[in-house]
């Protein structure tokens, strides 16, 4: 399960029926700011070694706010609507692949992605 928020994105499995029924709380498993940077500086040059957050010069979540200085910045969601599609999928691909440790491939149950109430349908439309 994804729950994109223009702020934060929870990230995480949904919980089997007997899981659900011993437990009075579900959490996410990961909470990651909704936020892509981009690099200021020409590749290769930042001057870190790559880390799994890295898709070239683009960086995702933590790791974007963690060089903030070098990037810059922008949220992809605005009041929960998808502003920038590239950037909503590479936060997806980081969601799935970096943080649950997961390839597409083996989602066989598929992917739950919420959205916000006031959605166009047509965005809804390309998020599936």
């Amino acid at each position: 399960m994804i729950d994109l928020g223009t702020y934060t994105t929870k990230v995480g499995f949904a919980p089997s029926s007997d899981e659900l029924a011993s437990s009075s709380e579900c959490f996410p498993k990961f909470m990651i700011p909704t936020i892509v940077g981009q690099s200021k500086l020409a590749p290769g040059r930042l001057g870190e070694s790559s880390s799994s957050a890295n898709y070239g010069t683009t960086f995702v979540g933590f790791e974007a706010l963690r060089r903030s200085t070098q990037l810059s910045l922008k949220y992809p969601m605005e009041h929960g609507i998808v502003m920038d599609w590239d950037d909503v999928s590479r936060l997806i691909k980081y969601s799935v692949r970096d943080c649950l440790k997961v390839e597409f491939e083996s989602l066989t149950s598929g992917l739950m992605i919420t959205e916000s109430a006031l959605n166009p349908k047509k965005h809804r439309e390309r998020m599936a």
